[in-house]
């Protein structure tokens, strides 16, 4: 997870363009030499415009020692961030299956395919739903 990460070091990607549903789509790539220096890069797939920075282990960075550590850490947490994730996408999938349907019923509404009743107890539900979910992040 993002939490246990070390920062070693940043950029800013500038001129980044907006996709034709108003997303930014950026590719970064990482890649690691058999000397251990990191190279990030990372470019707007829009604009193609993109940066890159090269992270060597100097004094600055973890021994040896902290980064084997570090990966015995991750193995030792490995499981417990796999069910961090499990239900981070798990809720996410809730929150978009939520979202279907509300506009499945809105358009059943417009249709009259759908009872006011009907309407009124499934929007009970999924605001309970999304309150829930704002609750328990």
């Amino acid at each position: 997870m993002t939490k246990d990460n070390n920062l070693l070091d940043s950029f800013q990607l500038n001129e980044i363009s907006f996709a034709a549903n108003s997303e930014k789509q950026i590719e970064v790539t990482f890649d690691i030499d058999a000397n251990g220096i990191l190279t990030v890069s990372a470019v707007d797939t829009n604009s193609k415009n993109g940066k890159e920075i090269i992270v060597k282990n100097g004094r600055e960075c973890l021994t040896r020692k902290e980064i084997e550590c570090m990966i015995a850490d991750s193995e030792a947490y490995r499981r417990e961030d796999r069910i961090r994730l499990d239900r981070i996408e798990t809720k996410n999938k809730l929150e978009s299956y939520c979202f279907e349907i509300n506009t499945v019923i809105n358009n059943e509404v417009s249709t009259h395919n759908i009872t006011p009743f009907d309407y009124k107890k499934i929007t009970n539900i999924i605001e309970e739903i999304f309150a829930w979910l704002q609750t328990n992040p």
